[in-house]
């Protein structure tokens, strides 16, 4: 009984306030159903207030009629509840006169340029900071243990690696000028950072708007995945710069036709085939757009577009027989066992911050609306007496080039992730989710076009840039803290191992990246020795030797193993880190008499 007064009298009392305030005279049916929303409405903020702000769970029923003193304080509270919204509703209705407008010209404004180049450097600096870290984990020392090497020699180990050479050029360049320094091979990652800022702040802001220019500004300066390859020292960042420009370039094709655009368009695609074999792959669906815009709906010259197939193909023929022998050895052997699910793939082009199906529904509901605009489908106005006039026709159907264009975006992100599942699928997995991140600057663009071309885009992009801010800035410092924590356990490792001279030895696992180019990185001049910890080999009692093991390594028997051979042994590093691996590192040493 009690517990049906606490939940139906404060309701009933903001129902009657509520109609001799506003003299509201309903029949019987109108009030009881009027009744039931107050019932539902009160109730469900009590439940919110009660579980989110006083931390009270439990079964609510039982609480009200077994705790007098819950009943009371949940009757006040109610009506409490009730009294401010009754003294809110008398203000907006009776006392209060709000207008919302947003000037029109919002994105275009002198001031709000300058707002957004200063969120755009601030963007940066954030990255700009992380080059000073000197942690590399086995891909990056993979890559870095060959830039000793000739152009020649270079050259012919990408031949033999999965992946195509302009990167590993560039990265010998910058070693060539700069030397062996991490924030020389850091910062030619963060350059296609800069260069995106840098065109989203002039080349895009006036082909699509400033809507665009921030979303993608935002994507490129502070999501997961973009922060994690700006500084990561391989070629991914550049593959994405590359595709976003061919992808940019198609654009321009469409637009002017014009003989730069072709040229360029072929430039950038051979930067992102020479790059990274995915990004080739994403390209190739541009090079159809074209063809299909050509022969089909008569949008292209068809002489422009076969010479620009013919260029491209010419210019790629010098890899294309290296390209078919890494095809046919990733296909023998490979060391990737499993492939993402096409929503993983989905989902990590925008860093998983869209994980979520209402998320989805939503940006396909745009998507939708927004092909149906640029097909002039469906059309919106508001007339005269400020009602809205929405009109759906099939008679004049045109297809804008700015429709082909975010239909160019979605055929090569579906495309790409398609082609990659089946073949991983049919033939053997070779599929990583990082070998999309290329098309992950078109999706990015995408998304921004479609936002700025529905109806109240203005409201939407700042809703979405919200939202992505909300997102991203948590991931950002949890990722400057780990690189910052884990640089620092770094540098306490190597000055903690500095006492290993070059007459001692280093003993390291035969099976793992850490024996094979980590420890070979950090101590160039010292001797190692790759052996099985299974197995300890017979040791030199002249020598001194350190222990280089991961941090769940069982020592036991490794232990027992060099006490039988004469060997005392020291732990000189717990749980540091060595190319982003936790590590411990011991010291061996002949025994004396006295031990």
């Amino acid at each position: 009984m009690i517990a049906l007064i606490s939940l139906l009298v404060p309701p009933l009392f903001l129902m009657l306030v509520r109609k001799k305030i506003y003299q509201n005279h309903k029949n019987i049916l109108k009030n009881i159903i009027s009744y039931i929303f107050h019932v539902s409405g009160i109730n469900w903020a009590m439940l919110f207030l009660l579980h989110y702000i006083f931390d009270s769970t439990g079964n609510l029923f039982f609480k009200l009629n077994n705790y007098s003193h819950f009943a009371c304080n949940y009757i006040l509270l109610s009506m409490t509840l009730t009294t401010t919204v009754i003294c809110i509703e008398y203000c907006f209705r009776k006392k209060l006169e709000m207008h919302f407008s947003m000037p029109k010209e919002l994105f275009k404004s002198r001031h709000t340029k300058l707002g957004v180049c200063i969120y755009a450097a601030i963007l940066f600096y954030l990255n700009f900071i992380r080059i000073f870290d000197n942690n590399f984990w086995g891909d990056e020392v993979g890559t870095l243990s060959n830039m000793n090497s000739t152009f020649a020699s270079i050259t012919s180990w990408a031949a033999n690696d999965v992946h195509p050479p302009l990167y590993y050029y560039m990265l010998k360049i910058i070693h060539m000028i700069f030397g062996n320094h991490g924030w020389a091979y850091h910062g030619l990652s963060l350059i296609p950072c800069l260069i995106i800022m840098i065109l989203s702040l002039s080349l895009f802001w006036n082909k699509f708007g400033g809507k665009v220019s921030i979303i993608m500004i935002t994507f490129i300066g502070i999501s997961y995945n973009a922060v994690s390859y700006n500084m990561e020292v391989r070629m991914y960042s550049w593959a994405g710069l590359f595709v976003l420009m061919s992808f940019y370039e198609l654009w321009e094709i469409l637009e002017t036709q014009k003989a730069k655009s072709y040229i360029f368009f072929i430039l950038f695609s051979l930067g992102a085939a020479y790059t990274h074999y995915f990004a080739m792959v994403t390209v190739a669906f541009f090079y159809l757009i074209i063809m299909v815009s050509a022969f089909f709906l008569k949008k292209l010259n068809i002489k422009a577009v076969l010479m620009t197939w013919a260029c491209t193909f010419l210019c790629y023929l010098p890899w294309t027989l290296i390209f078919l022998q890494t095809v046919r050895r990733t296909t023998n052997s490979f060391w990737v066992s499993s492939t993402p699910t096409f929503i993983d793939s989905l989902n990590y082009l925008f860093s998983f911050s869209f994980s979520t199906k209402t998320a989805w529904i939503l940006l396909l509901i745009a998507i939708a609306l927004f092909f149906l605009y640029e097909t002039n489908i469906l059309n919106t106005k508001i007339n005269r007496e400020k009602k809205l006039y929405i009109s759906v026709s099939f008679n004049q159907i045109r297809i804008s080039n700015i429709a082909i264009l975010g239909f160019s975006g979605i055929f090569c992100i579906l495309g790409t992730i398609i082609f990659a599942i089946s073949y991983s699928e049919l033939i053997r997995p070779v599929f990583v989710l990082r070998y999309i991140y290329a098309t992950s600057t078109v999706a990015w663009m995408v998304l921004a076009i479609v936002v700025s071309k529905l109806r109240s885009e203005r409201i939407l992009a700042i809703i979405l840039w919200i939202y992505l801010l909300a997102k991203f800035i948590p991931e950002y410092q949890d990722i400057y803290i780990y690189e910052k924590t884990t640089n620092n356990s770094l540098q306490a490792t190597l000055e903690i191992t500095s006492e290993i001279n070059n007459t001692d030895i280093i003993l390291a696992s035969k099976n793992d990246h850490l024996g094979w180019c980590i420890i070979p990185w950090y101590y160039q001049d010292e001797k190692i020795q790759l052996i099985d910890f299974n197995k300890i080999p017979l040791l030199n009692k002249k020598n001194k030797y350190y222990l280089f093991v991961y941090e769940n390594q069982d020592m036991t028997m490794i232990f027992d193993e060099l006490d039988a051979q004469g060997f005392s042994s020291a732990q000189i590093v717990d749980s540091g880190i060595l190319g982003t691996y936790k590590i411990h590192v011991y010291r061996a040493e002949k025994r004396t008499n006295f031990e």
